[in-house]
């Protein structure tokens, strides 16, 4: 957020994207949209991100060409009338011409993962003038279609956790630890779907995944796997059985998914 506003970007199949600050105020609360943006030869907005760096707040779009533009942002008042651009950056075909599915800040920068099979880093050079650099790509061999990245908070070993669909499989895989944590059928990558991971209080990482499953016309059944309370895994252990798997039937074709994750105080966050 930015002055105690919550922000909100939509996004459309022409590549154009809105940013919306919903605030409180002694009427209840008012929605304003500050900026609107499109992608450079109006792609679609296949990913966003909102990135804070210092002082400086960027507006990150991956388009489904494989494209990431970056836009930085004159930040007045939540008053004003409109928000402007400073500084733009594009960055073409970094995923050959496949959609940016996936963007990650990380300190200093930020990671776009696409259906290519790779993950892109970029690094922030500082300063009043300063520009993003793309620095290093990696394989996320055997996720195809990536929608999650994650880096857990650990010291020592560093870990580079994706997930995401290899043919009807969804796979959470940790790219720098050669290790898999989680290997379910998800039922295909053109259903709607969430994963989400955090890290446990013994250092083993928690994941659950929810996937809807139409059957029929107007049922779908909601199944949820995970590997959360189970810390005795091992490195070697990498397929990992349905632990929490609930079948649950919804009215209608589609489903959205919504995620809990507990945090190691026993807290609750949630993932929409």
């Amino acid at each position: 957020g930015y002055n105690n506003a919550l922000w909100i970007c939509t996004a459309t199949t022409q590549g154009v994207c809105a940013l919306w600050a919903i605030c409180a105020n002694a009427d209840g609360q008012s929605i304003r949209k500050l900026l609107e943006v499109t992608t450079e030869r109006q792609e679609i907005a296949a990913s966003v991100l909102i990135l804070h760096i210092h002082h400086d707040i960027h507006l990150i779009l991956g388009d489904s060409r494989g494209g990431i533009s970056i836009f930085t942002l004159n930040t007045p008042s939540l008053d004003a009338a409109s928000w402007s651009i400073a500084r733009t950056q594009c960055f073409r075909r970094t995923h050959a011409k496949d959609p940016v599915s996936v963007l990650h800040a990380y300190s200093g920068g930020f990671g776009s993962a696409g259906h290519d099979g790779c993950v892109c880093f970029f690094a922030f050079t500082g300063g009043p003038t300063g520009c993003f650099v793309h620095m290093n790509t990696m394989s996320i061999h055997p996720v195809h279609t990536p929608d999650m990245i994650y880096i857990p908070p650990l010291k020592g070993n560093l870990s580079l956790i994706v997930g995401g669909y290899h043919s009807s499989h969804y796979i959470v895989y940790d790219v720098l630890q050669n290790t898999q944590h989680m290997c379910i059928e998800g039922g295909g990558w053109k259903r709607p779907h969430a994963c989400a991971m955090s890290q446990s209080s013994c250092g083993v990482p928690e994941v659950i995944f929810v996937c809807p499953v139409p059957q029929g016309k107007h049922q779908t059944d909601l199944q949820v796997f995970g590997n959360l309370g189970m810390h005795k895994l091992t490195p070697s252990n990498t397929v990992v059985p349905y632990a929490l798997q609930r079948n649950s039937s919804f009215f209608g074709k589609v489903v959205y998914c919504a995620i809990t994750l507990r945090r190691p105080d026993g807290r609750a966050e949630y993932l929409a």
